[in-house]
């Protein structure tokens, strides 16, 4: 058995990943001493609850250049996943730079010859096996529930979603202060194709991109269809909601109660199309 530290000195990454991994319906992490500390990516399973206190804090260790937590079984698909509390701070001034901008700093690969080295296909449906700079990452997943927490400086996105069928995010908090090397490319929610059947609701805080952004032909390619917009409350944001289609249909898309001070728009629609 691992310890679980929650010391804000020594990983925590292997205990929680042990709890995840011994199959139990609901993993609780309690109050840390400081705060839980992460070197690799956290892997949640179907059937599956991680919960921590509202404003317990879990941070990405230095030169981690990872994503936080993602589904472990995206080529099988998950389903029945909740995650749930905590303040997830990045910690993007300590990882790599935004890997769609810049070259890797040690190699020097460029994100484009990292996906062709890969051999990426952006219309298949799972994500890159490789660092995208994103908090969070659900791919193929049934049934998601995403709420009650705060996201702190992601490289590039606060959490992407690609082929996530009914699906739930509420009561999120956005706090970047942190660029490579200013505030930009920084997305709160990003849902990609394959995305349908959800309800998105009270988000709040400041992103320096869209808040919530609803595009079908970029990243993962697909049909987006029947999301509920809800309730955004912000300040000092790029802008509220984004959908962007240029060969995907984007359709059924309700948004409503947008307030805030946004210094580029409040709700856009256009096209945008990008392969890695």
């Amino acid at each position: 058995m691992y310890k679980l530290y929650g010391d804000g000195i020594n990983d925590d990454y292997p205990a929680i990943q042990q709890m995840l991994d011994s199959g139990m319906a609901c993993v609780i992490l309690g109050s840390p001493e400081k705060c839980y500390l992460l070197s690799k990516t956290l892997k949640i399973h179907s059937n599956q609850e991680l919960a921590l206190p509202r404003f317990a804090t879990i941070r990405l260790m230095d030169n981690a250049n990872c994503c936080m937590l993602e589904n472990a079984e995206p080529r099988e698909w998950n389903k029945n996943i909740k995650v749930s509390g905590g303040i997830w701070d990045m910690n993007h001034n300590n990882q790599h730079p935004n890997p769609y901008h810049f070259p890797n700093p040690i190699t020097g690969e460029k994100f484009k010859d990292t996906a062709q080295r890969l051999n990426y296909d952006i219309n298949d449906r799972l994500f890159i096996d490789a660092y995208t700079g994103h908090c969070f990452r659900f791919n193929s997943v049934k049934n998601l529930i995403f709420e009650d927490l705060t996201i702190v400086n992601p490289v590039v996105y606060g959490a992407q979603f690609a082929f996530v069928e009914d699906f739930t995010v509420r009561d999120l908090v956005f706090d970047y202060t942190e660029g490579s090397p200013k505030l930009w490319n920084l997305d709160g929610v990003h849902f990609e194709g394959g995305c349908r059947n959800g309800y998105v609701t009270n988000l709040k805080g400041a992103c320096h991109d869209d808040l919530v952004a609803i595009t079908s032909d970029d990243g993962k390619n697909g049909d987006i269809e029947n999301i509920v917009v809800d309730g955004i409350f912000a300040y000092g944001s790029h802008s509220a909601v984004r959908l962007l289609s240029v060969k995907h249909k984007v359709k059924n898309i309700h948004i409503s109660n947008v307030y805030g001070i946004y210094y580029v728009y409040l709700i856009c629609m256009s096209k945008y199309y990008d392969t890695p």
